[in-house]
């Protein structure tokens, strides 16, 4: 049962990430906007070793789950379209985005529920948990200055 659940997550990963970007992708060239921002993920920099990312660090050599598989080729087929459609084109890799409504899966919202409960806080890997975040205000600003910057 347990297989068939994980199979089941990566079905949905692979439609969402990579089926429906294609879809997004040719609505896009359709449509051809003036500019077409997407969400990528800073998964797509693998097991890096290095505390500060540059998108050069990022060549989908070392992706280290499914999910960052899924989000590599959307960057690879965002550039082909944009070079061959001239689509400009930003790709944002997001680092943790958190806020009110974050979804209950993710690292933050565990810590809380282990604070709340008076449980041991988990923290996995050897850097001693280090990590990046962002807010979700800060990722809508930053979008909205693309936006401003590209009129």
């Amino acid at each position: 049962m347990q297989e068939f659940a994980i199979v089941h997550c990566l079905q949905k990963y692979s439609n969402s990430n990579v089926v429906g970007f294609v879809n997004l992708l040719e609505a896009v060239r359709v449509t051809k906007p003036s500019l077409f921002i997407f969400a990528s993920s800073s998964s797509v920099y693998g097991n890096s070793k290095n505390s500060i990312q540059f998108e050069e660090s990022a060549d989908g050599l070392n992706l280290a789950s499914y999910y960052a598989a899924t989000k590599w080729p959307n960057e690879i087929l965002a550039r082909r379209y944009a070079g061959i459609y001239e689509i400009n084109t930003v790709a944002l890799r997001f680092f943790t985005v958190y806020g009110n409504y974050g979804r209950l899966d993710m690292t933050y919202m565990s810590f809380l529920d282990s604070l709340l409960t008076g449980k041991e806080i988990e923290i996995y890997g050897t850097d001693g948990g280090r990590r990046s975040y962002s807010h979700v205000t800060d990722v809508v600003s930053t979008i909205h200055q693309i936006i401003e910057a590209s009129k």
